[in-house]
């Protein structure tokens, strides 16, 4: 039975507590939210979604409800394989979720877009339903700066609000050639939080504030990948993707109790993403479970992940607790301590020093090349990050009600070096195994995104697990491995899954 812990002692609390090449991208996260929703898109997607369910019975699908909500993907595939419901069902119950929840004045705002086509594909999934793939019929939600053929790919600008590239993201054909569903797009912080510094995570000039569904206009929803954390919340799709550079898929999944799962970089290709750095960034499912974390990310990629999930893996391993000196939550430290010593691991303190990983200067220097590369290839209506800025600087109140400092500085960026770039992550991954082997770990964890700039800028595995509250705040335990021990990071966050149970789902309200 699912335990609930309502921790009682201080919140761990972002901003100064964190090294200064990372702080503008945490501190972010806990700007304040807008007071008002801030939304820009909801009669067109309310419009696609209500020409879809046309002649499709509303109490049908909430008669089958009971079958479809919150349920995994291989429960939905079970309850399929018994002829229960349908993909038509599912897909049909995503949209009735979309409408009433998110799509509405008091909703959560995590969805940017619709596909038109979302009802017609799954009702040829039903005509071939003799299918082996998990991900076949699974209607999974992508964020909006992935490239899809048939919904707007704009990171959240204006300047881009009506780009529909020729071609998806491969990742994307990946996803539909075993059978998924795109059934829409999430919201995000623009440009991946390279806009600017004082903008509130999930907010997007094109779409407006994504909120967080625990504690609306309260508490943040973190980001970037904002959107997909939180349709995963109030479960608005089986599955979705996000991505992430430093700490934008791990990040929002612990601030919306869901599971994140950053992979090993270039595990999944990152061709056809709107780049902050194409040398870090990286795609990932958010998902409810570890196990669809597994089944998304294989549908995603010919980098299988083939292995045997066992509760009781983490039964004799390994595992440190990353502290940075003065800056832990005491009460986190001491349950995560506590549950993975009752699961029979051996737990001890390791102490990280990430002060002299300069993730800033490695996206400060690859921004605008990065960039640029992706509006040459991809032929998008403006050309240049200096066109980008211009375009926004005629109307800076609807464009750019918060600045674009970021952009701005990336611009004038003087002291650009690939070489240094590469040192730092290279640096990085020598730091993060240094840890792993002098103390014989099979993994480190942490509170929420506390500590992965080591894993983030080495490019290696990151996964978020549902951990409970702290003063009704949800927080996720971090699990990171060295690069490419993707394999073991599955098994170590199944475990622990497993053991506690802690995902929290929190109460939606309708109009």
């Amino acid at each position: 039975m699912k335990r609930f812990w309502l921790f009682i002692s201080g919140i761990f609390m972002l901003g100064g507590l964190i090294i200064a090449g990372l702080a503008f991208l945490i501190v972010l996260n806990q700007n304040p939210i807008p007071a008002k929703r801030l939304t820009t898109n909801m009669e067109h997607m309310n419009t696609v979604i209500d020409k879809q369910l046309s002649g499709i019975k509303p109490e049908v699908i909430k008669g089958k409800e009971h079958l479809i909500k919150e349920k995994s993907i291989q429960e939905l595939q079970e309850n399929i394989a018994a002829g229960t419901i349908t993909y038509e069902d599912i897909t049909a119950y995503y949209l009735y979720q979309i409408k009433e929840t998110d799509q509405i004045k008091s909703g959560t705002n995590a969805i940017s877009e619709i596909n038109p086509n979302a009802i017609h594909e799954a009702r040829k999934c039903d005509e071939s339903k003799d299918n082996n793939q998990q991900m076949f019929g699974m209607p999974i939600l992508i964020k909006e700066n992935v490239n899809t053929n048939n919904m707007p790919t704009s990171a959240g600008t204006v300047a881009l609000k009506n780009f529909i590239p020729k071609d998806n993201a491969p990742f994307v054909n990946q996803l539909k050639e075993n059978g998924a569903i795109i059934l829409g797009k999430t919201n995000l912080s623009e440009l991946s939080y390279w806009l600017d510094k004082d903008a509130p995570s999930g907010f997007s000039a094109k779409n407006g504030q994504t909120l967080n569904p625990f504690k609306p206009g309260e508490l943040s929803p973190s980001g970037s990948s904002s959107g997909s954390a939180v349709a995963m919340a109030t479960d608005l799709a089986a599955t979705s993707i996000g991505t992430e550079t430093v700490g934008s898929i791990v990040s929002p999944a612990s601030a919306n109790s869901v599971v994140g799962f950053k992979p090993s970089r270039q595990r999944i290709s990152n061709e056809g993403v709107v780049p902050i750095s194409s040398r870090l960034d990286t795609v990932g499912p958010i998902t409810r479970t570890v196990e669809d974390a597994l089944i998304t990310y294989n549908a995603a990629t010919e980098n299988q992940i083939k292995i045997s999930l066992d509760k009781n893996y983490l039964k004799d391993k390994k595992i440190g607790i990353g502290i940075e000196s003065g800056s832990e939550n005491d009460v986190f430290v001491d349950n995560l301590t506590q549950s993975l010593q009752a699961m029979g691991v051996k737990v001890i303190q390791v102490e990280v020093d990430s002060s002299q990983i300069d993730a800033d200067f490695i996206m400060k220097n690859d921004f605008e090349a990065s960039f640029t590369e992706y509006l040459t290839e991809y032929d998008t209506p403006i050309k240049t990050l200096n066109e980008l800025i211009a375009f926004n600087k005629r109307d800076t109140h609807s464009r750019i009600p918060y600045g674009q400092d970021l952009l701005q500085k990336s611009l004038n960026f003087k002291h650009r070096d690939n070489k240094k770039a590469e040192k730092i992550v290279k640096q990085a991954e020598d730091e993060l195994n240094k840890l792993l082997d002098e103390y014989q770990l099979n993994a480190l964890v942490s509170m929420n995104e506390k500590n992965v700039l080591l894993s983030a800028v080495a490019g290696a595995p990151e996964l978020s697990v549902p951990f409970g509250l702290i003063d009704e705040i949800p927080v996720g335990a971090t699990f990171y491995c060295a690069p490419d021990m993707d394999e073991e990071l599955i098994k170590i966050g199944y475990s622990f899954e497993q053991h506690t149970e802690l995902r929290e789902i929190p109460s939606l309200k309708k109009d």
